[in-house]
């Protein structure tokens, strides 16, 4: 039996809540038990253990988890930012298309699962969609289909992203769609 795309939202959505209650909080506590051993000072472990009725063994548990789990001290994360500015740049080097075909490309976006498979081929994925859309009379389907097979890996994400977020200004638009 086929499965429908309510199902595979929920179970989507359930898998996200199992990951935050098995892992995200698990993470969290320990963070804040390790944060309260610091702040208590000498003999904070100890301290702690008595407070939450625990073994110091407990509790030197979760600040070792709390540790694995910290970013790196050096400050060699990324900023904050990065991943949106990375689609910008890749949004640059996408060919501007009609007002109407980005809608077209926005509505199609919006009607479909966008799961992991999405990021292997984005562009192919949207092509197929256009293909067996019924798309008004306006948009080239074949043209358009053309463009997202067009687009690299990124340019893909990055136009999917601008789509499902509804920042249809951030994508290049052209006066007849064409350069």
């Amino acid at each position: 039996m086929p499965t429908s795309m309510w199902q595979h939202v929920l179970d989507r959505e359930l898998a996200n809540v199992e990951r935050l209650r098995s892992v995200v909080v698990p993470d969290l506590r320990a963070a804040a038990i390790a944060a309260a051993v610091a702040t208590a000072g000498r003999r904070g472990r100890a301290a702690v253990a008595a407070h939450m009725n625990v073994s110091v063994g407990t509790v030197d548990q979760a600040v070792k988890r709390a540790r694995a789990a910290a970013p790196d001290p050096c400050g060699a994360l990324l900023p904050e930012d990065a991943w949106s500015r990375v689609l910008a740049l890749e949004l640059a080097g996408v060919g501007p298309l009609s007002p109407r075909e980005w809608d077209a490309l926005a509505y199609l976006a919006r009607g479909t699962v966008v799961d992991e498979m999405w990021l292997e081929q984005p562009g192919e994925l949207l092509a197929q969609e256009v293909e067996d859309a019924d798309l008004p009379a306006e948009v080239d389907t074949a043209a358009l289909a053309a463009a997202c097979r067009a687009w690299t890996r990124i340019q893909g994400v990055a136009v999917l992203d601008c789509c499902l977020r509804g920042a249809r200004d951030k994508l290049p638009t052209g006066r007849d769609g064409r350069p």
